[in-house]
C-alpha cells in the first residue's frame, strides 16, 4: 500500500474534490479504482491487489484504506497537500495526464468515469494476457475487452484507445 498521505495526493492530483462527498459519489469511487490501479501498473509494483469486477480493476484494499483512514483523518489533509513527490513520481503522473488527455482528444462519447474505466481495463486486461506472441495484439485485446465490457462496443476511435494502451 501507499502511505496514506502519498496516495491523498495522487488522487488530489487528479481529482482535487475527490474526497468530497466520496461515500455518495459513485463516480468518484470508480475513478479513484481506476486512477490508482494505472497509477500502481505504472509503478510497476502491485500495491493493493488488484482484481477483475464489474466495472474493471478493484481492490478492496484501496477501499479500506481510503474509508479507514484517508476519509477519518481529514484534520491530516493540509498537511498531505505540502508533500512532494519524487522525479519519479512525477513523471508517472506526467505519463498518466498525458494518456488520459489523448484519449480525451477523441471523440469516444465516453464521459470522464466511463473513460477512466475504459483505459484501466484494457489496461489490466492487456497486463494479465500474453500478447507478445499475438500477430494482432490490438485486435485480441479488443475482442477481450469487448466480450467482457459490451457497452464499449460503439466507442468511436476505440482502436486508438487501444494502442495508447498497448504503448503505455
Amino acid at each position: 500500500m501507499l502511505p496514506d498521505s502519498a496516495l491523498y495526493r495522487v488522487v488530489k492530483e487528479f481529482f482535487p474534490t475527490a474526497f468530497n462527498d466520496y461515500k455518495n459519489s459513485y463516480e468518484k469511487r470508480l475513478q479513484v479504482q481506476k486512477l490508482v490501479y494505472i497509477f500502481e501498473t505504472a509503478y510497476g509494483k502491485s500495491l493493493y491487489g488488484f482484481s477483475w469486477y464489474l466495472a474493471g480493476p478493484y481492490s478492496s484494499i484501496l477501499t479500506h484504506q481510503i474509508y479507514d483512514t484517508l476519509l477519518a483523518e481529514t484534520e491530516q489533509y493540509s498537511q498531505w497537500d505540502r508533500l512532494t513527490f519524487s522525479d519519479k513520481v512525477v513523471g508517472l503522473i506526467q505519463k498518466i495526464k498525458n494518456v488520459y488527455h489523448e484519449a480525451e482528444k477523441y471523440d469516444t462519447k465516453c464521459d470522464a468515469t466511463r473513460l477512466w474505466e475504459l483505459l484501466a481495463s484494457l489496461l489490466y486486461l492487456r497486463e494479465n494476457m500474453d500478447l507478445s506472441k499475438e500477430k494482432d495484439p490490438a485486435e485480441i485485446l479488443k475482442n477481450k475487452i469487448l466480450a467482457n465490457k459490451p457497452h464499449f462496443k460503439d466507442t468511436p476511435h476505440l482502436n486508438e484507445i487501444i494502442n495508447l494502451i498497448l504503448e503505455f
